[in-house]
């Protein structure tokens, strides 16, 4: 058998490994599942095709599991061997008993991807094995490098390992997987209604103090309207006051003019009595002078 290097260096770009990840119905897989698989796995596979005919059946004689077309045009035909009990060994040696010329190959299986010691999903493996590798190199050499390429895809996906397995165990774990995610999702949806309904009972009580808050911004604004009205038939009042006091102001400002008046004239009329009770005793002055 020849070195690792070396037939990584002849075969290496040849063979490919694709895997699908959950969710993949494990209980329902057959080679007809392969028409809705293979299209999304084509380009990590190297194929090339826009239509792909699968015949899950017994097929006619001329035709393989699977066939590729391009634009009308058969370019690939493929058998399909699927490693029930997870051993690719015998999966590979059904396929080379029953394989045509000129047909690839592509060997199914199944495993458990783990990473830090614990399983975390189901994996489809799908490996492609074109006709030239199965006729010039022997089932160790493929196997060889399939575990080289499934070893890439294990630190690409930063994962521990991929287990593979049989096909029943892989249908138990995938319905034990569910049944943990579906777990997971109901504990999850709980937490998530029960933090719901004690932010509603924070809304509602926030609420019913916002209410009662604005209870009493309308009594206060009501009691306010109330000031504000009695304020202003005060200002009214004090208005209506200070007219009166204005007009009593000019009446006695006007009553004070008046008076003034009145006593200039007096004093006009005291110093015109004066003036005259001096004539007067001048007079009388005079007459006693005479007198004598």
């Amino acid at each position: 058998m020849r070195s690792l290097r070396i037939l990584q260096r002849e075969i290496g770009d040849l063979i490919k490994v694709a895997m699908a990840s959950y969710p993949i119905d494990l209980g329902k897989f057959t080679v007809r599942s392969l028409r809705k698989i293979l299209p999304r796995a084509k380009d990590e596979l190297g194929l090339e095709f826009d239509e792909i005919i699968v015949y899950p059946g017994p097929q006619p004689r001329e035709s393989a599991d699977i066939e590729l077309y391009v634009n009308g045009e058969l370019v690939k035909k493929i058998s399909v061997k699927t490693a029930v009990s997870g051993n690719l060994e015998v999966a590979l040696r059904r396929l080379r008993r029953s394989i045509k010329i000129n047909e690839d190959g592509l060997l199914i299986a199944f495993g458990v991807a783990i990473r830090e010691e614990k399983p975390i999903e189901t994996k489809m493996l799908m490996i492609y094995i074109p006709a030239q590798i199965i006729q010039q190199y022997v089932s160790q050499e493929i196997l060889l490098i399939v575990e080289g390429k499934l070893q890439e895809k294990i630190r690409k996906e930063k994962l521990d390992s991929i287990d593979l397995i049989a096909l029943n165990e892989a249908i138990q774990f995938e319905q034990a997987y569910r049944s943990i995610l579906a777990q997971e999702t109901a504990e999850q949806a709980r937490d998530e209604a029960k933090q719901a309904k004690k932010l509603v009972e924070e809304a509602r009580d926030e609420a019913r103090q916002a209410k009662e808050l604005a209870e009493e911004a309308r009594d206060e604004a009501r009691q306010a309207k109330e000031l504000a009205k009695e304020a202003k038939e005060l200002a009214e009042e004090a208005r209506n006051e200070a007219r009166q006091a204005k007009e009593l102001a000019k009446e006695a400002k006007e009553l004070a003019e008046e008076a003034r008046n009145e006593a200039r004239q007096a004093k006009e009329l005291a110093k015109e009595a004066k003036e005259l009770a001096e004539r007067i005793l001048d007079k009388i002055d005079y007459l006693i002078s005479k007198m004598q």
